[in-house]
């Protein structure tokens, strides 16, 4: 558990990092005449993290091997549908018919997902992962932390240019304290998960992260940025603290041949709810300036009310009935 703590927090601390340089790079392409590169730098860093995954050979392996391609294109087109008819609500060139019809496809999909998965071999979502409580409340928390942050980033982005009028260099490096604070609280993770166990990270992170959220409340058409610079800062600083225990929660909570499906569970529904998260805030930042601050206050408020909620989940589910620290399957 302790080894596995730090390595997660090494590796989340490492994503960070990348994160803190994202907007100095983003800047440097807007501003070259390569601009349209950025829209394709990430295929080769792609391609070569296949080709070295390959060479890869796992230790232990599921017995169960195969690919469940329909579960695979059934979950594609649920969660494609599902945020285009979100993004496209509020389009006057859409007929609004068309935008229900996309919802109503999005949820037969989704059932028949759920159907085709309850009957895989091999499935990439084993419902029998959700019989844990504590699984489900990992989950949970995976979810609203990344639709929080990706959410409340890009209404932040709209608020920095089209409210405060900063050009793009001044708004890439405007985010450096969010992204920043994550490289800080992901080493502090680490050892407290190995020395405390999960629970105590979770809470703290979380009801660290709604204070940062909160602080949002303040943005308005007239807020100068300095005033925004404590909330950017606290929300990475708690997130940094809370991921990495509830992904080292998530991978303890199995067998070790099933860890690799449950990790991918996980940041499965992580990027899918942070896609959601751009979505269903950026559809509130419509009506010029205003409407733009309203719409931070609104993902503050929704942010910080549910974590708040699931910090609230957590103390009541991340326990070891028996030793009171360190949370496993077999324990429920």
């Amino acid at each position: 558990m302790d080894q596995r703590a730090k390595a997660v927090a090494l590796w989340t601390m490492a994503g960070a990092s990348l994160s803190l340089q994202g907007p100095f790079w983003a800047v440097c392409f807007f501003i070259s005449p390569a601009r349209r590169l950025i829209f394709i730098v990430n295929i080769p860093i792609c391609v070569a993290g296949f080709l070295l995954s390959v060479r890869l050979n796992e230790s232990e392996r599921h017995p169960h091997q195969g690919l469940d391609v329909s579960g695979q294109v059934l979950w594609m087109l649920a969660l494609t549908t599902f945020i285009t008819a979100i993004i496209e609500w509020h389009a006057k060139e859409i007929p609004h018919s068309l935008v229900l019809g996309f919802f109503l496809f999005s949820v037969i999909m989704l059932l028949l997902f759920l159907w085709i998965e309850k009957k895989a071999g091999t499935p990439i979502l084993p419902l029998e992962f959700f019989k844990a409580p504590v699984f489900n409340v990992l989950m949970l928390f995976g979810v609203i932390v990344n639709n929080a942050y990706y959410g409340t980033v890009f209404v932040l982005s709209l608020y920095l240019q089209g409210v405060l009028h900063y050009d793009v260099v001044r708004a890439g490096l405007a985010f450096l304290p969010l992204t920043g604070g994550f490289v800080i609280s992901n080493i502090a993770s680490g050892r407290l998960t190995a020395k405390f166990g999960i629970r105590l990270p979770l809470l703290v992170g979380s009801l660290l992260a709604a204070a940062g959220y909160a602080g949002l409340l303040i943005a308005t058409p007239e807020t100068p940025y300095w005033h925004l610079f404590i909330p950017f800062l606290v929300i990475p600083l708690g997130m940094g603290v809370a991921v990495p225990a509830m992904t080292t929660g998530i991978l303890s909570s199995v067998e070790k041949t099933r860890s690799g499906t449950a990790s991918a569970v996980l940041n499965t529904s992580r990027q899918a709810a942070g896609a959601m998260g751009v979505a269903i805030f950026g559809a509130m930042a419509g009506g010029g300036a205003a409407g733009i601050a309203s719409a931070v206050r609104v993902s503050g408020i929704i942010s910080c009310g549910s974590l708040l909620v699931v910090a609230v989940l957590i103390y009541r589910y991340i326990w070891n009935k028996k030793t009171g620290r360190e949370v496993r399957f077999k324990d429920w």
